[in-house]
């Protein structure tokens, strides 16, 4: 079956199980989303610094998800290199093997500069219509890219500038996901040349 870059997260969920996350209290999501970022970060250090270690602490969502694990009593570190479930564990023996395409370089960015320049407008409008609605915080305008439609709106940025940063960004993220199908032993790369 095809993945698309995006999806290595889902396709190893889907096929290996997900983590098995305890029940998090509706009174321990309150307090560690009303935990100050600083706290948030020192309070992770002394009870699970491997978890703090394996993520970026700009990533306030999944600080926080972290955090609410923790706050438990549970070990993220811990939780998170166990999987339950999963089509591979519901179906012993079974051999699957997928492949991603690797496309060159020069041709993947080619692709993402065309695709950029197909979704901007599109990407304002949506950006504009979702802040109108639900506030320029709303978590869906966290997604790549929405914090320079953002910028282009409230006039941080110019066109040429938005139009860059988000191709920039959806480098960068092709690049992650390149990293991560390579380490997946179930996928093998996929030379394609058009």
């Amino acid at each position: 079956f095809p993945v698309t870059i995006g999806s290595g997260f889902y396709l190893r969920a889907f096929l290996q199980g997900m983590f098995p996350v305890p029940k998090i209290p509706e009174e321990t999501k309150e307090i560690a989303k009303n935990m100050d970022y600083a706290e948030a970060i020192h309070y992770l250090q002394e009870k699970d610094p491997m978890a703090l270690s394996e993520i970026q602490t700009s990533d306030h969502y999944r600080l926080k998800r972290i955090l609410e694990v923790v706050l438990t009593g549970a070990r993220w570190s811990e939780v998170s290199k166990q999987t339950v479930g999963g089509f591979l564990e519901e179906n012993p023996g079974l051999k699957i093997q997928g492949y991603w395409l690797d496309w060159p370089r020069e041709e993947l960015y080619r692709r993402i500069g065309k695709r950029v320049l197909g979704i901007y407008e599109g990407m304002l409008d949506e950006t504009m219509r979702v802040a109108e609605q639900f506030g320029a915080d709303c978590p869906g305008l966290r997604s790549l890219g929405y914090n320079f439609a953002l910028d282009f709106l409230q006039g941080a940025i110019d066109t040429n500038a938005f139009i860059e940063s988000l191709a920039r960004a959806h480098r960068n993220y092709a690049k992650r996901q390149i990293t991560w199908f390579r380490k997946d032993p179930l996928l093998q790369a996929n030379r394609w040349i058009s």
